[in-house]
């Protein structure tokens, strides 16, 4: 596992993850959390849960988030757009929602820090 610089708009974390994508989708998770109710919600149709999850993430992330295993504000950072990602965490957050239903659990209500990576810690 490597330690990865994440950045997008306000947000700066630092990372342990696997992979850059991994780092790139447990940032989205840690804005995103917050709107974990929207699984929760059996009426709305999965096109508007991810219309809803992509305006929230694009007003508080910028369109890419850069990613860096040196530091923050680097030049030579991955750069990932940040409606792929938000795409990306959006299928895993219904596939997870889905099986915990089938668990007879209610729909995931926790971040992905102990499955997709190690605790963040903001900067």
């Amino acid at each position: 596992m490597s330690k990865f610089y994440v950045q997008s708009g306000e947000l700066r974390l630092v990372l342990v993850a696997e992979t850059v994508e991994l780092a790139a989708i447990a940032a989205v998770d840690t804005i995103m959390s917050q709107h974990l109710w929207i699984y929760e919600e059996e009426t709305l149709r999965d096109e508007i849960r991810r219309d809803h999850l992509m305006v929230e993430a694009l007003c508080q992330l910028d369109a890419v988030i850069q990613i860096n295993e040196r530091g923050f504000d680097r030049e030579d950072s991955v750069l990932i757009g940040t409606p792929e990602v938000v795409e990306e965490w959006h299928l895993l957050m219904t596939r997870l929602s889905g099986l915990f239903v089938a668990a007879g659990l209610p729909p995931r209500s926790l971040p992905l820090r102990g499955i997709a990576t190690s605790p963040a810690i903001a900067t």
